[in-house]
């Protein structure tokens, strides 16, 4: 269980569908980009074979660059119709300001390409080999849909949402047809909040886009199914709700006028100001926009990864309650016995480019009984574990974890051979706060629910040495595991693993050696070889509530060794004290425990 961590990762590389398919890129390849005025850099003044308005920067629609031009390090896109089709170096941008999702004419006999049009010509260039065929490292940004609803406010009509959406995906199958792999999907704004929106208009248009929102999301996992790509979803609606209630928190301090209604044109346009002209973002807001594209871009890759630290957490607080249970089946099987345990957890994970450490303590007390002076005996153990753990990599992870247990236990305790069996069930919960990378809301808190099932069965012998007790023995152990989020509080980045279950099936051997040094105190050394074997690891990993993956990982077997020794003390003829110290090392595992325990013979 060691590759917990780069299990979830692995999450990202499964084949099959819906499924991430290889981290995301946005500096490896060209950038081409699709949409209107919210990305385009000159398309619509060629069209139009104007300078465009004065209250514009160089042919965008703000007062600088927008959002794309400044990822891979300012790429500067050339527009389609700035004449180097025949060169694009860097990519293409096909955006035309107004465009919508499908073509209209904006004059007689002059048709203004739509997001399909715009992608049907991208793949007519290719098949025409006037540009060269996407490469698996090519990222493709989509950005359209407010014209939609912009065109009909002249009239009190809202758009036709499920053609709009239809229109959308018919954007990105067009490109996905044309060998396109990666995509930018951006969903729109709550545009009734545009500062030039009509008070009547507000309520019915927040609610047509948060239609066309959800729409998209559906497109996302459609997409995705259909084709094998990989579709990072742009929140934008998020991102700038959460500008338009918290403007301070992103350096604004106007977000309700916009600057060239107040005569503040272009350079005079304050970077406090969240709004150009009503319903374009300043340069200022474009540069958010890019850190934000950046940030969902790394949680894309290193979300799964970063949550797999809670994951390896609960694996290894719940090896400690395994062992735990299966140490008071084997230890308390010759005399009827009350019991109560402490034992404290320390411990490190080490992966490529990620490591968890944690610690923790582990309280319990159990109950062993003979049967009727025979050789079988039952019992049980009751407890509860408390841990802390910290994943550190690209994107920092902490974590609570609380867990009550109950377990029961019996076999056969001969004078020589015995058998234990043990069976029981955890349950508690994970409290987890995790980085984005997005430094305006760097953290997302989360709770996930954790179910254990787990069942043991060991067979030992035992030799009479001179002065010494030899007992080799063999066991089979099986857990099933189980975590669900329950809740997640981050207003931008709802990324995370949504539901992770996994099995492990451990097959061990080892000896344990006891001295009895006096009548009243004994020494005791043990160590134990454990081989692992995994299967059915299903990770479900959601990315602002587009679930990218559900799929089964398979992991190599996996060994390590644990050790341990003890001082055990008959401080009077029914009360007795037991000190132990242990560890386990192995497939890039280190930890440590201590555990002092209270005896009682009934």
């Amino acid at each position: 269980m060691r590759n917990l961590l780069m299990a979830a990762s692995a999450a990202c590389a499964l084949a099959g569908a819906p499924a991430m398919a290889q981290d995301f890129d946005l500096t490896g390849g060209n950038l081409y980009i699709f949409g209107d005025s919210l990305s385009d850099t000159g398309n619509i003044l060629a069209t139009l074979g104007s300078g465009g308005p004065p209250v514009y920067f160089n042919g965008r629609f703000s007062n600088g660059p927008v959002w794309h031009e400044a990822i891979a390090g300012n790429l500067a896109l050339s527009p389609l119709l700035g004449g180097i089709v025949g060169d694009p170096s860097n990519g293409i941008n096909f955006a035309h300001g107004g465009a919508r999702t499908s073509a209209f004419d904006i004059a007689p006999g002059v048709p203004l390409p739509g997001s399909l049009e715009q992608a049907q010509a991208y793949a007519s260039l290719v098949s025409a080999g006037a540009i060269t065929a996407p490469s698996a490292s090519d990222v493709f940004g989509v950005w359209i849909g407010g014209n939609n609803f912009l065109s009909g406010l002249s009239t009190g009509s809202l758009p036709d949402i499920p053609q709009g959406v239809g229109e959308v995906q018919a954007t990105l199958t067009t490109l996905a047809d044309a060998g396109a792999q990666q995509f930018l999907l951006f969903n729109l704004p709550l545009l009734g909040n545009s500062v030039d929106m009509p008070g009547e208009f507000v309520t019915p248009v927040n609610i047509a886009s948060r239609q066309f929102n959800e729409g998209l999301r559906e497109v996302d996992r459609a997409v995705t199914a259909s084709h094998g790509v990989d579709i990072l979803y742009i929140n934008i609606e998020a991102l700038f709700e959460d500008t338009r209630l918290n403007p301070s928190l992103y350096g604004f301090t106007e977000s309700v006028l916009d600057c060239v209604s107040q005569g503040l044109l272009l350079q005079d346009c304050p970077d406090t100001w969240s709004d150009y002209d009503g319903i374009h973002p300043t340069r200022a807001s474009h540069a958010l926009i890019t850190n934000f594209v950046f940030a969902s871009v790394t949680n894309y890759n290193e979300g799964a990864a970063a949550l797999g630290s809670v994951s390896e957490a609960f694996y290894e607080t719940g090896l400690a309650i395994r062992t735990s249970v299966r140490d008071g089946a084997r230890d308390y099987r010759h005399a009827g016995s009350a019991y109560l345990i402490g034992r404290t957890l320390d411990g490190s994970v080490d992966q490529p480019g990620r490591s968890t450490d944690y610690n923790g303590e582990l309280y319990g007390i159990g109950l062993s009984q003979k049967i009727h002076d025979s050789a079988f005996y039952v019992g049980g153990q009751v407890g509860w574990l408390d841990s802390a753990s910290t994943g550190q990599g690209l994107l920092s992870t902490a974590s609570e974890i609380e867990q009550m247990f109950a377990a029961l236990y019996g076999g056969f305790a001969g004078e020589r051979v015995y058998v234990a069996l043990a069976a029981g069930q955890g349950n508690g919960q994970a409290d987890t706060n995790r980085t984005t990378a997005f430094a305006q809301r760097s953290q997302v808190e989360s709770k996930r629910d954790l179910d254990l099932t787990f069942a043991s069965l060991e067979a030992g012998y035992g030799l009479d040495l001179t002065g010494l007790d030899l007992t080799p023995f063999i066991a089979i152990a099986t857990a099933d595991y189980e975590m669900a989020t329950t809740s997640e509080i981050g207003p931008l980045f709802a990324g995370h693993i949504n539901a992770t279950s996994f099995t492990s099936t451990t097959v061990s051997f080892g000896a344990q050696l006891d001295w009895d040094a006096s009548e009243r105190v004994g020494f005791n050394f043990s160590a134990e070889r454990v081989e692992e074997t995994e299967g059915d690891r299903t990770v479900s990993l959601l990315l602002n509530d587009v679930d990218l993956s559900s799929a089964a990982i398979s992991v190599a077997d996996e060994s390590w060794t644990e050790v341990s020794a003890g001082l055990d003390a008959q401080l009077t003829e029914r009360l007795g004290l037991a000190v132990e110290v242990g560890g386990q090392f192995g497939d890039n595992t280190d930890n440590s425990y201590a555990q002092l325990m209270l005896r009682w013979r009934r």
